[in-house]
């Protein structure tokens, strides 16, 4: 026990020394405020399609076509979902112009509900069609 303490002591005073030099928790930030914002947020990479969209938490995202985006075809983007609900769709560091498709579109029930009593209603017209051809 005592051959390994006393390892360990020469480190301790190797790391002492050098965090006297080089004082770790004074150092200040070097990252902008937009880049801590990336780092705190959820990061997702993804492959861009031909059609230029990508599929993120059941939402497809239409990429902006251009040239530029045009070449990101294939390649993995990022996708950042930050804690505040927001996206940002980057590819190494540059932000894409994108537009959101959303696939589970909500359904109006009164639309539903009015088109079955017009089946209703036409089923009543096509019956009463043919009663009166028959008489």
């Amino acid at each position: 026990m005592t051959r390994h303490g006393g390892r360990y002591l020469n480190l301790l005073l190797i790391l002492i020394n050098v965090s006297h030099e080089y004082p770790i928790h004074f150092r200040p930030l070097r990252e902008s405020s937009s880049e801590l914002d990336d780092i705190f947020a959820r990061q997702r990479s993804r492959v861009l399609t031909r059609s230029l969209t990508i599929q993120y938490d059941k939402i497809v995202y239409l990429i902006e076509p251009n040239d530029t985006n045009n070449r990101l075809i294939g390649k993995p983007i990022m996708v950042y979902d930050y804690p505040d609900g927001t996206i940002s769709i980057k590819h190494c560091g540059q932000s894409l112009t994108y537009y959101v498709f959303d696939k589970l579109r909500n359904v109006n029930q009164a639309a539903i509900i009015d088109n079955k009593r017009l089946s209703a209603v036409l089923a009543f017209v096509k019956q009463s069609q043919e009663q009166r051809e028959n008489t």
